[in-house]
C-alpha cells in the first residue's frame, strides 16, 4: 500500500514521507501547488495527516488549522482518502512518547529532536530535519 504521511507546519513547510513498503521519498512542500504535484505523482492510496495539539499559541493553531485545510482540500479535489493521525498514537508505536521522561521541557525536546532525527536515519541517512523525521517515522508507526 502506498500511502503518505504529512507533518503539517504553519511557516516552515509542510514534512511528508512516501511509503511503499518501504520509504520511497520525504522531502518539504510549501505551495497547495507543490502538495497536489506529490499527489499527482505518487497516486497514494491514502494520506496521514497529523493532528494539532493543542500546546501552542492561537496564532499558531490557527496558522496550522489553515495549512491542514489546504492540504485536505487538495486530497478531497483529487478523491484520495485522509486520516488525522493521533500524535501519541503514531509516537507510542515508534517507543518516542517515553523519550525524554522527567526531563524539562525544553530538554525534552530537545533530546526528542536528536532521537527522532536518529531513529529515521534507519530509512534514510540523509534525515536532518526533525520535520522530515517525524513524517517519516509516522510511516513506520502504520506498519507496526
Amino acid at each position: 500500500m502506498v500511502f503518505i504521511s504529512v507533518d503539517p507546519s504553519s511557516s516552515k513547510g509542510q514534512a511528508y514521507a512516501v511509503w511503499d513498503g518501504k520509504l520511497v521519498e520525504c522531502g518539504k512542500i510549501f505551495t497547495t501547488k507543490d502538495w497536489a504535484d506529490v499527489l499527482f505523482r505518487v497516486c497514494p492510496e491514502k494520506v496521514y495527516l497529523e493532528d494539532q495539539y493543542m500546546a501552542k499559541n492561537f496564532k499558531t493553531a490557527k496558522g496550522l488549522t489553515l495549512e491542514v485545510g489546504k492540504l485536505i482540500g487538495v486530497c478531497e479535489l483529487q478523491s484520495i482518502p485522509w486520516e488525522i493521525l493521533n500524535v501519541a498514537t503514531w509516537q507510542k508505536a515508534v517507543g518516542m512518547l517515553d523519550v525524554g521522561k522527567g526531563l524539562k521541557p525544553y530538554q525534552k525536546a530537545k533530546i526528542r529532536k536528536v532521537w527522532v532525527i536518529a531513529k529515521a536515519r534507519n530509512q534514510d541517512i540523509s534525515i536532518k530535519d526533525d520535520d522530515i523525521a517525524c513524517a517519516v517515522m509516522m510511516c513506520v508507526s502504520l506498519t507496526k
